[in-house]
């Protein structure tokens, strides 16, 4: 008997370290992003099935910007935003907690964006462009929170269109 809670507590002090069964994040915002506004605004849910303790949760807009085919394909990110709340959470078993976040968002525009916003006929011509390069961007709000007793932070990812 001794053993099984030996082996029992053993396993929930990995669980621990490791974050599973740990805390969970939830992004709640609009799913369209309308980026003239340059902010954006929401919150984080942050829930767990042990009691916790969050000491900051980071919140970011990353771009990811595709371009090209096959092996000649190049991927790169840009933070255009991010915010980091300093909290001290102590979130209990079951219990539904909410960080609210708003941040600027600073948008980065490639040489071919500037070149499409001259006029009518050049912004053509670089839609046509993007589409022979295979050029897409995507944009994903992601969260971490950094809890107390874990190696790995609980983090979640959520696409956005714009």
């Amino acid at each position: 008997m001794t053993f099984c809670l030996y082996i029992e507590g053993m396993l929930r002090r990995i669980k621990t370290f490791l974050g599973i069964e740990g805390v969970r994040l939830t992004i709640i915002v609009n799913d369209q992003l309308d980026l003239p506004q340059n902010t954006i605004a929401g919150s984080i849910e942050c829930r767990t099935i042990h009691p916790q303790h969050i000491h900051t949760v980071v919140i970011q807009l990353v771009e990811v910007y595709k371009r090209g085919r096959g092996s000649s394909k190049r991927i790169d990110e840009y933070i255009l935003g991010q915010q980091i709340i300093p909290v001290q959470l102590e979130i209990q078993q079951r219990e539904v907690i909410e960080v609210p976040f708003d941040f600027l968002i600073e948008r980065q525009h490639s040489p071919m964006d500037r070149w499409q916003q001259k006029n009518v006929a050049s912004h053509a011509i670089g839609q046509a462009a993007k589409w022979i390069n295979n050029t897409k961007s995507t944009f994903f709000l992601r969260a971490q929170a950094q809890a107390e007793g874990t190696a790995l932070s609980p983090f979640t990812e959520l696409e956005i269109e714009v």
